[in-house]
């Protein structure tokens, strides 16, 4: 059975996101490098520059005001440097009509470019986790939507997902449909928001085919998921039909809550794997952010359920309440606030205490996706309050989870969960349960996984490179040893384009398995290939640059298994780990020993290490920083400079 820890770690850059990153960032890391001197026409107060245009790396930009040395391009952005925009609001609020914002944030340099996508890689779909979950027999599960909103619509196909993977069935994609409180959107499924063709690698999966058949049972309200303690057991449903789930037998619930799912980390991960948001609105959350130059981990948010025009009748906390329970958080940072109404006199009470408040409207309608948008939005603050029995909030904090675990939930009020009383549906669910499960960071300080598909490709072509030769390798010490006398060859990456690439993808994976803000640079070596008769001594990691590590297979020429020893400094727990070519080992180098002792049989084993150190030593596992820094007195060196 997949552990929990897989779901933290098996993470990555999106497939749609490969093409921007190559065409943005890679052609930013050329080695002929635009003038730093970039217009921007929209702005009154931008240098009167020219089109950037190439030069090359040894002279000026004699059409800029001021001569200066080409360096890599920064350019001006709008958004922050403009009279009105975000810098301008810094000290009041920053509000905006969505309709009127950019439609590209190709003005944010390389690292926050990459700070923010590192932020929802384990949203995002990729091929490392696309893989089909079970094996299904011959009978389906039909779904229909829920009757609530879309949250309730999101958790109610949480759970149809959970019962077609409990009893194996085929599941029968829902119909579109008008979704309740969503404008704007005419005839719309859950694939508006989810990557389907992502989800169907995951979850055995048919197109919408009618459930008015004599095959098919309609399963009638008693088998509801919801809050009914009397509801019949779905295992009492006949085995031999379809089964259909019409609207009015709402699966609406956290599906944590429910006997049926389980083991627990089990269902996480399926869900995990199975959910991915399409990259085109993880896209426009980012463009919300950087209009407004909410950069990640430096802002707080917090949802406002203020507008209910469900319930009428709900008496909402006042907002001066709301304020003296995060005014002590807020003091000095930026406030992001997502509510469903906008209210002036929420945004200046907050401005007391918050160094800016945004606060954004729709202009008219909004846009249907823009519930997932505003959600997303909230995903890379550094703390989040939200509204208690809140279903959207409950979602911004399920996916803050899943992006970051362990990271806390706070509430607009007073409240304290009081798990047996709370409605089904408003229990804390994975909130609750992922901090539960833990991680095998925690635990024994490495993980086994599948490499990711980018990383491999730069890799395979660097090796198949013939610009770029093998050399004989010199390891101090008796680290590695061959009977030959000569153990390792190893091929040097000196291409910065090449180490950028690696790191791009690396460094947010290993920062999201950690849970540890890493520093750059990172040191990447080559590719060394181990050769046949070769050994190496299970030891831990010496080096303070080699706290947070990775080691990728790219050449597995081997005629017997070669186990990779790991023993836990701090547990005494041990373990022989065998990689193949989509392997890769994750692992905390000052936390655990580890070798190959065996002497390898073979052509050779070629791998490339990824080493890391963290950006400051209190970051460190939040007082368990043995893992980072020694079991001693987990002293680090200082930080490196920031970026």
């Amino acid at each position: 059975m997949p552990s929990f820890g897989s779901i933290a770690a098996v993470v990555l850059v999106a497939a749609g996101l490969v093409p921007l990153i190559n065409e943005i960032v890679l052609n930013d890391l050329a080695e002929d490098a635009t003038c730093d001197c970039d217009p921007c026409p929209a702005c009154p107060t931008a240098p009167k520059c020219p089109p950037p245009r190439r030069c090359p790396p040894e002279k000026v930009c004699p059409e800029c005001p001021e001569p200066k040395t080409v360096t890599k391009r920064t350019p001006c952005n709008c958004a922050l440097d403009c009279p009105g925009g975000a810098k301008a609001a810094r000290s009041g609020t920053a509000v905006a009509t969505r309709s009127t914002l950019p439609t590209s944030y190709m003005d944010t340099t390389l690292y926050t470019l990459k700070e923010y996508w590192s932020v929802y890689h384990n949203l995002l779909p990729q091929d490392g986790a696309a893989y089909q979950a079970y094996e299904p027999n011959d009978y389906a599960l039909f779904i229909d939507k829920d009757l609530g909103g879309w949250n309730n619509i999101r958790m109610a196909f949480e759970v149809q997902v959970g019962l077609a993977y409990k009893f194996r069935r085929k599941f029968v994609l829902p119909i579109k449909r008008r979704f309740y409180l969503v404008e704007n959107a005419g005839a719309i499924d859950i694939f508006n928001y989810y990557d389907k063709e992502h989800f169907m690698k995951v979850i055995p999966s048919v197109d919408p085919l009618d459930p008015n058949n004599e095959r098919v049972y309609k399963v009638p309200k008693e088998y509801t998921m919801t809050d009914n303690q009397e509801r019949k057991r779905v295992e009492t449903l006949p085995a031999d039909k379809d089964w259909f789930f019409p609207e009015s037998t709402r699966m609406f619930a956290q599906y944590t809550e429910h006997d049926e799912f389980r083991p627990l980390d089990e269902y996480v991960h399926l869900m995990h794997r199975a959910f991915r948001i399409r990259p085109e609105i993880v896209e426009k959350a980012i463009q919300h952010l950087t209009d407004h130059g909410l950069e990640p981990y430096a802002y707080n948010a917090m949802h406002v359920r203020r507008n209910d025009f469900q319930y009428k009748d709900i008496r909402h906390a006042p907002i001066e309440k709301i304020y003296e329970k995060v005014r002590v958080y807020i003091k000095g940072e930026p406030l992001l606030i997502i509510s469903d109404e906008y209210n002036a006199e929420l945004v200046e009470l907050m401005e007391r205490s918050a160094s800016r408040v945004v606060m954004w409207k729709c202009e008219g309608r909004c846009p249907p996706d823009q519930l997932a948008i505003d959600m997303l939005a909230a995903v890379p603050a550094k703390r989040f309050f939200g509204s208690p029995l809140s279903t959207f909030s409950g979602g911004i904090a399920q996916w803050r989870n899943r992006c970051r675990p362990h990271s806390l939930v706070q509430h607009t009020v007073e409240y304290t969960y009081d798990i047996d009383r709370l409605p089904i549906w408003g229990r804390p669910g994975e909130t609750r349960t992922i901090a539960a499960l833990g991680s095998p960071f925690h635990d024994i300080g490495y993980e086994k996984m599948r490499a990711h598909f980018e990383v491999q490709k730069v890799l395979e072509e660097f090796y198949q490179d013939d610009r770029s030769s093998w050399m004989d390798e010199y390891v101090p010490g008796d680290l590695i040893s061959n009977p030959t006398g000569q153990a390792t060859v190893l091929k040097r990456i000196d291409q910065d384009l090449i180490k950028e690439k690696i790191d791009l993808i690396m460094r947010p994976l290993l920062e999201q398995w950690s849970q540890v803000r890493l520093a750059g640079p990172h040191v990447t070596y080559g590719l060394r290939k181990y050769l046949a008769g070769t050994t190496q001594k299970v030891q831990r990691a010496s080096a303070e640059t080699h706290v947070i590590s990775a080691m990728i297979i790219v050449r597995n020429d081997v005629d017997a298994p070669w186990p990779i020893h790991v023993t836990n400094r701090h547990t005494g727990s041990k373990a022989a780990i065998t990689l193949g070519e989509d392997d890769m080992l994750l692992y905390a180098g000052r936390a655990i020993e580890m070798g190959m002792p065996e002497a390898l049989e073979g052509d050779g084993v070629t791998v490339v290490f990824v080493h890391y150190r963290p950006d400051n030593r209190d970051d460190c596992l939040v007082g368990n920083c043995q893992y980072c820094g020694g079991a001693d007195d987990c002293s680090l060196p200082e930080p490196l400079p920031a970026k």
